[in-house]
């Protein structure tokens, strides 16, 4: 929380990345007092009883909310993913959207994302979760068949 700091209508947060990167990142105040409030936070910003909240408890925390609410396996990383795929889509530059994710380079960002640049229908491929071994060849089926009608 030491390391939030407001500035108009954002607060500019240093966030840890992979291995030992660090960056600064902007988010809205209305977001940032929301979650404030709910995890009546003093050091960390996502604490409890005064303990910052591990990788591990955060990422079963997404999955699990996941599942209720989306009925779907959601991780950290797709949620990343899907904002990324938004931000490109609405405009934003590629090389904006590298810095705000830490990426070492504008390449590593164009190539993950290269498809955002498809024709929405052919960029948007149905997303099947398999639930089961047994689900498998069904899953398979169905998403052959989806991308046969996106003639991909």
């Amino acid at each position: 929380v030491d390391d939030m700091t407001r500035n108009g209508t954002h607060y500019k947060l240093k966030v840890h990345g992979k291995g030992i990167k660090f960056r600064k990142v902007k988010v809205e105040i209305p977001l940032i007092d929301e979650i404030l409030s709910v995890f009546g936070s003093t050091r960390w910003l996502f604490e409890h009883d005064g303990r910052q909240y591990s990788n591990n408890s955060i990422t079963t925390r997404i999955a699990t909310a996941g599942r209720y609410v989306l009925n779907k396996r959601v991780s950290a990383h797709m949620l990343r993913h899907s904002w990324c795929t938004e931000q490109l889509r609405l405009g934003r530059s590629l090389d904006e959207v590298s810095k705000y994710l830490g990426h070492a380079s504008i390449s590593v960002t164009a190539d993950v994302y290269s498809h955002v640049s498809l024709s929405s229908d052919k960029a948007m491929l149905p997303v099947f979760f398999v639930a089961s071994d047994e689900d498998e060849q069904a899953t398979e089926k169905a998403l052959n068949e989806a991308m046969k009608d996106l003639e991909i």
